[in-house]
Parts: C-alpha cells; structure tokens; sequence
C-alpha cells in the first residue's frame, strides 16, 4: 500500500472541500453575498450550479449504480455508489462558478489565471483524496471533474445569453 500514515487527516480534510456540507455552506455565503449586492443573476447562476451538481450526481449514481473499488481499504466509510464521484463533480462545479463569478470583477488576465489555478489546485486536491481514501475508481474520479465542469460550461453559456440580452 502507498498510503503514508501522516496524510490521511490530510486526504480527508481536502476530500471535504467537496463533501455536500461545505457545498451546501459555501453555495449559501455566495449566495447570500450576491444577494445583498443586488447580483441577482449571479444568484440564480450560482444556485443553478450548485444545485444542478446535486442532481446530476444523484441522478447518475442511481442509473449507473456501480459498486465502490475493492481493490484497498478505505480509509472512510461511505454507503453510496461509487460512479460518478460526487465529491469531484460538486468540486469542478462549485469552484468554476466561482472562478467565473470573480472573473465578473477581474478582467486581468494574471487574476484571472491565478483564480483559475487555485479552482484547478482544488479540484485537484480534491479529486485525489478520493482515490486515496480508496473509495472511488479513476474513472469515477475523472468523470466527476469531467461533468462538473461541462455543467458549469453549459450553464455559463446559458447565462452569458441571457445577460447579453
């Protein structure tokens, strides 16, 4: 096994940037900071994805229905099906919305880059506390960060629409 004892605690504090709870809490103070500044289609936008990220995680879990790895142990219990991960799909979804709701405000191209490096970093990081805790396959990994963000692409175009209008 190539686990190393002192960064469990690690992979499960970086797996939980992706758990429903921080989602939940952070698509709230974003939400709630949107609000209060009038932003009511980055309210909708922000709501849209997060929400649609659930749903799209819910939804295919249910129709794939595929198993958990067995292959390792894992280092957290977790009861549900394993494609496609939740936590990587909610992660690529929630952190580029974000990225592109700050983009609204910074229209350099260093904030820009740096923004979206950070959104990568954490999805990243996310994205291998899954396959480390050994409660996902690559693939189910690879599809979570793959549909997140073309859920977020999607929805943008959509909005981008309807405020050019």
């Amino acid at each position: 096994e190539l686990r190393i004892p002192k960064l469990n605690g690690v992979a499960v504090d970086l797996t939980a940037l992706g758990s429903g709870t921080v989602i939940t809490i952070i698509t709230i103070i974003g939400i709630t900071f949107l609000w209060l500044n009038n932003d009511r289609l980055g309210v909708l936008y922000l709501a849209t994805s997060s929400i649609g990220a659930g749903l799209w995680t819910l939804t295919l879990k249910q129709l794939i229905a595929r198993d958990r790895p067995q292959i390792v142990s894992r280092l957290v219990e977790v009861s549900n099906q394993s494609y496609p991960s939740g936590h990587s799909l909610s992660a690529a979804a929630m952190y580029l919305t974000l990225t592109f709701l700050v983009w609204r405000i910074y229209h350099g191209t260093r904030a820009r880059l740096v923004m979206l490096a950070c959104c990568m970093c954490i999805v990243g990081s996310v994205s291998i506390s899954r396959l480390y805790l050994g409660v996902h396959y690559p693939s189910d990994v690879a599809s979570g960060v793959f549909l997140g963000f073309s859920w977020v692409l999607f929805i943008t175009a959509l909005f981008s629409r309807k405020a050019a209008r």
